[in-house]
């Protein structure tokens, strides 16, 4: 509890101040006098007010003031949400150069901002957005894979070539031995499936757009 003393001769009016949202601050007659919501007691009369919150466009009006008088301003904001997603889904997202998350309401100033999608296993999909305030936007960027390619031999023991083998690469089937396969560059393992001579695996290290 703050006490001072008032040597002048004109009675105060308590006033109330609110935004929406809430956290601005107040300024009459240009000072700063509390943060919203709250109570101040003031010379009744004809005052300059403004309330100034971060992203919020400030608000400066002439009001006169009296006792038991409630001010409450909405405050537009001075900002855009992006949502953004990625099809596939998993995709890394940048805004401007910065990570973001995937379904996340991002606030952004109003105008032009680069999205991107891109990771190891996507070419980079890049947008430019451009925002209004107050504006809400959603938007989908659709990557596509990388590709490959990958061909794959089988041979037994002595050296003679096997037909009939099946090529597996991540747990699903892409096709068989001795053909050219198209596959994603960022493909891990390869398993070859032969109901004679069983299953073999191996790992893979695949260029963009190589066999």
């Amino acid at each position: 509890l703050c006490l001072a003393g008032h040597g002048g001769a004109w009675d105060l009016a308590m006033v109330s101040f609110a935004s929406d949202p809430a956290g601005a601050m107040v300024m009459v007659d240009n000072k700063p006098i509390c943060q919203t919501p709250c109570n101040k007691a003031l010379s009744a009369g004809n005052h300059r007010v403004a309330m100034h919150k971060p992203q919020y466009v400030s608000r400066d009006e002439s009001a006169r003031l009296q006792g038991g008088q409630t001010l409450q301003w909405k405050l537009e904001a001075d900002f855009a949400l992006l949502t953004l997603t990625t099809e596939p889904a998993g995709v890394a997202l940048t805004v401007d150069g910065k990570g973001v998350s995937a379904g996340e309401a991002l606030q952004l100033a109003p105008g032009g901002h680069e999205v991107v999608a891109e990771d190891q296993c996507h070419a980079a999909h890049r947008k430019t957005v451009s925002l209004k305030r107050g504006e809400t936007r959603e938007e989908v960027l659709r990557p596509v894979v990388k590709p490959a390619g990958l061909m794959v031999l089988v041979s037994d023991v002595r050296g003679s070539d096997v037909q009939g083998a099946e090529v597996w690469v991540d747990g699903q089937r892409l096709g068989d031995a001795f053909k050219a396969l198209k596959v994603a560059a960022c493909a891990k393992e390869a398993e070859v499936r032969h109901s004679k001579y069983g299953v073999a695996k191996v790992a893979l290290s695949l260029v963009e757009r190589q066999t």
